[in-house]
């Protein structure tokens, strides 16, 4: 602990734990809302070995999922409740595919890896 900690009010160290806890638990969440999503995406369509501009294609329609969402109202506080749901729904799977396709990629990583060390020393 440094000097500045040490002469803060133990009450303001508190009430700042506090909310890094709530930040945290708040981003578990989030991380087992994008979970289920994935889930549900691997369910649905199965593990998804695409060429990166499928990947670009898909992900930009579902970003143009949220924009068509915000695109009817002037701020976030005019969304009703179904809307607020709907665009947050949207943005879950915008990000799980955007973890899909760093799956893909890590797998394709993979891959090219294993077929290095298979083939070492064959080069041309």
């Amino acid at each position: 602990m440094n000097e500045t900690e040490r002469n803060r009010p133990e009450n303001e160290i508190m009430l700042e734990n506090e909310k890094k806890r709530n930040r945290e638990e708040k981003t578990e969440i989030v991380l087992k809302q994008l979970l289920m999503e994935r889930t549900k995406q691997i369910k649905g369509f199965g593990i998804q070995d695409l060429h990166d501009y499928f990947w670009l294609v898909v992900l930009v329609k579902q970003i143009g999922d949220v924009s068509k969402i915000l695109s009817t109202h002037k701020s976030l506080s005019e969304l009703d409740s179904f809307a607020k749901v709907k665009l947050y729904d949207e943005i879950v799977e915008v990000a799980a595919t955007a973890v899909s396709w760093l799956e893909n990629l890590n797998r394709m990583e993979k891959i090219k890896e294993e077929m290095d060390k298979k083939y070492k020393g064959c080069e041309g």
